[in-house]
């Protein structure tokens, strides 16, 4: 059984910051259904949630 965070839902885009040329993930993101919302990938997912494939 998959977690229902928000960093496993399909919905979940995460964000990311360029650190000394390369591209690292950010401690947030947002969720792209219905409207944009922030997120944080450990937080525990809203009733919109779908698991990622």
């Amino acid at each position: 059984m998959v977690e229902m965070i928000c960093l496993n839902c399909k919905y979940f885009q995460q964000h990311y910051v360029r650190c000394g040329g390369e591209f690292a993930k950010a401690g947030c993101g947002h969720c792209t259904e219905r409207r944009v919302k922030t997120r944080l990938p450990y937080s525990k997912a809203c009733d919109k949630f779908e698991q990622k494939r």
